[in-house]
């Protein structure tokens, strides 16, 4: 019996379109933050003169920069943008994750590191703005009796999407670009992966947004 009403707990999760929706989003989304954590110190290394000592503590101050003040503004902006319309926990997001591209290949393109570090840590900062609306998204599609496993299943999402396909396919693609492209194709590569994974999440985004309803902020009971 345990068994049985865990399946249909799950098939109803699969059910619901806009927590799958967003969960898919997630997963896209996320590759975007799993691929520059990876493959951004590597990317130092070859583009700057630093040490890995200096890669070690810069980057980590960039994380910080960028980690602290963008989750806070994505939840308070989200807070503040659902009073209007619950639409916003999808459309931020979408948004957000769009918006850091051209600011991380900016980062990626430019040959001053101070410059360099600046526009990653604002872009780091852009792209954290979508964490908390998806989360609170995902959350608020379905009844509180089913989000533990509902965030089980968006993490599926997250690790098999974010972690195991994005990172496979930078490697891949530095690989496959480096006849073209030398030391610099780790770094299409990683903006290659990252815009081609955003675009998708947009759209599952606004798909989400589309199974929702007009209006203030109705929570499932």
């Amino acid at each position: 019996e345990g068994l049985t009403s865990w399946f249909t707990g799950v098939r109803a999760l699969f059910a619901n379109r806009v927590f799958l929706a967003a969960s898919c989003a997630f997963g896209c989304m996320i590759v975007t933050g799993y691929v520059f954590a990876t493959w951004l110190a590597a990317i130092m290394l070859r583009n700057f003169p630093v040490t890995t000592a200096d890669v070690g503590f810069y980057l980590g101050l960039a994380f910080v920069l960028g980690g602290i003040p963008g989750p806070l503004l994505g939840g308070y902006l989200t807070d503040w943008l659902v009073r209007r319309d619950a639409r916003w926990r999808a459309w931020l997001p979408a948004i957000a994750t769009l918006a850091c591209l051209p600011i991380y290949l900016m980062a990626l393109q430019s040959t001053h590191f101070w410059t360099f570090l600046g526009l990653f840590s604002c872009g780091y900062l852009v792209f954290l703005i979508a964490q908390a609306p998806t989360v609170s998204l995902i959350q608020l599609a379905v009844r509180p009796d089913e989000r533990a496993m509902a965030m089980a299943v968006a993490m599926i999402f997250n690790n098999l999407i974010g972690q195991a396909l994005g990172l496979f396919l930078v490697g891949f693609a530095s690989t496959s670009l480096t006849p073209l492209f030398g030391a610099k194709a780790l770094t299409w590569a990683v903006i290659g992966v990252s815009a081609a994974f955003a675009v998708p999440a947009a759209l599952f985004y606004l798909y989400a947004a589309g199974g929702m309803e007009r209006g203030p902020l109705k929570m499932m009971n």
